[in-house]
């Protein structure tokens, strides 16, 4: 399959709500048990959270293949505003060389840094990818204009399990 260079593929959504859109992730079909949790609050595609709530890193578990390796990338594709997203995709996480099973959640290839909307609602969005050849992630120069289908392409990534939730500002 060819990948696009575009940026995480937006789709607007015929819902009652203006403000929530889908984020598609060519071919995930979730072929892997991917839970986020923030708090007591677990992610599911459309939820809302706001910064205060999402100021930690959240647990993350993953249910799949013990003898693989994932990556898991959190971007913002709305960033710094809906309107205008001149910083899509800016890059919150990146989590490589993930085990199943594994004593320690992965390697932290860029820290966690909790969404913060300046304006309205940002979708944040989690992508599981499976490694398919060898174990090494390199950080991206910058976290602004992070592209995650480039990623994948470089790093012959497969995205294997997503969900994405709506952030905004507290107050």
């Amino acid at each position: 399959m060819s990948r696009s260079k575009q940026p995480l593929a937006i789709k607007k959504a015929e819902e009652e709500e203006d403000l929530i859109e889908d984020v598609l992730i060519d071919d995930c079909n979730n072929f892997v048990g991917l839970k986020v949790t923030y708090g007591s609050t677990q992610v599911t595609n459309r939820c809302r959270l706001t910064s205060d709530q999402t100021n930690d890193r959240p647990i993350v578990e993953i249910r799949g293949d013990a003898n693989s390796f994932y990556t898991l990338v959190m971007v913002d594709p709305d960033s710094p505003s809906r309107d205008k997203p001149t910083e899509r995709e800016h890059l919150l996480w990146l989590v490589a060389n993930i085990q199943v099973g594994g004593a320690t959640f992965g390697e932290e290839v860029v820290p966690y840094e909790g969404p913060f909307p300046h304006r309205w609602i940002h979708r944040i969005v989690f992508v599981l990818f499976r490694m398919k050849s060898g174990r090494i992630v390199k950080a991206p120069e910058k976290r602004t204009n992070f592209n995650t289908t480039e990623f994948a392409a470089k790093y012959e990534l497969q995205d294997v399990a997503g969900v994405f939730f709506n952030s905004r500002r507290r107050g």
